[in-house]
């Protein structure tokens, strides 16, 4: 079955000139053999149409990035900051600094019970009181804990990225991929931020496991950005090794700091002594 590459009219196959417009037939309109009329006929919107499917396989969505970062973080982690786009990381960025502030409210609240079972002997004329029960009576600033938990977040990416940005440009003279290291950094917190997870889960039941899970989840964050990193660098393993042991202690304290100060405002705000003394 032969159609005119121009018109689409069907055609016996043996003319030398379309019946319907004329075209003359040459040895393109033989190619046509294997095109439908349908086909020969598509608007240019049905084109676009099936060019969709082809740009929806070199995207990747969010869920299926943290998957690989959690099933294969290692060699996942350098395809990934190669594919995904500044709009990918920017979303990313923000859904992972929103976990990372309900993870604070979470951890507040876990601070306050902490608090509770500790000074609970401390208070035996108030036994019948427990911070956990007068929650509700408590103005605790949720707004602002989830707040300084997206500030926490944003606090580690900053500190990795200056880091490595002032040693391995500055003192190494290394060209550093800026942007490419801000995608490795952001990538490789969500390891830790699954083992936050259950951190906060497994601290209802043993806060020793729940720290070795969470020192789990710091090694697999390390271990995924220094891979990142010598391939990015092109230098030295040793070098990339030390320099960034260094800035992810220096960026260990940042957070550890930064926690505390938060957690410490935090409690202030409560008026917890004014409260248990009325």
């Amino acid at each position: 079955m032969v159609f005119c590459s121009k018109c689409g009219s069907k055609l016996m196959g043996n003319e030398l000139f379309c019946s319907v417009c004329g075209s003359k037939l040459n040895d393109i309109s033989l190619i046509d053999k294997t095109i439908s009329y349908e086909k020969a006929t598509e608007k240019p919107g049905d084109i676009f149409s099936e060019i969709t499917p082809v740009k929806a396989r070199n995207s990747i969505s969010i869920s299926d990035i943290i998957k690989l970062m959690l099933a294969t973080p290692i060699t996942s982690i350098n395809r990934l900051v190669h594919r995904i786009d500044k709009k990918g990381i920017l979303i990313l960025a923000l859904v992972l600094a929103t976990v990372q502030g309900f993870f604070t409210i979470w951890s507040f609240k876990l601070v306050l019970s902490t608090i509770d079972k500790t000074f609970s002997n401390f208070l035996s004329d108030f036994s019948d009181v427990s911070l956990s029960n007068i929650g509700n009576s408590l103005e605790i600033p949720y707004a602002r804990i989830f707040f300084h938990g997206v500030i926490l977040y944003f606090i580690i990416i900053i500190v990795l990225y200056l880091g490595i940005y002032f040693i391995f440009n500055g003192i190494h003279k290394t060209q550093v991929p800026s942007f490419k290291i801000i995608k490795a950094n952001i990538l490789s917190t969500i390891p830790v931020l699954s083992c936050e997870l259950l951190f906060l889960l497994f601290s209802y039941i043993n806060t020793t496991l729940a720290f070795i899970v969470l020192l789990a989840g710091v090694l697999v964050f390390f271990s995924a950005l220094l891979h990142s990193l010598r391939k990015l660098m092109k230098i030295s393993d040793n070098v990339v090794l030390y320099n960034v042991a260094a800035i992810f202690s220096v960026m260990l304290i940042c957070f550890l700091f930064s926690s505390l100060r938060f957690t410490l405002l935090n409690i202030e705000s409560l008026n917890l002594p004014n409260f248990i003394r009325h």
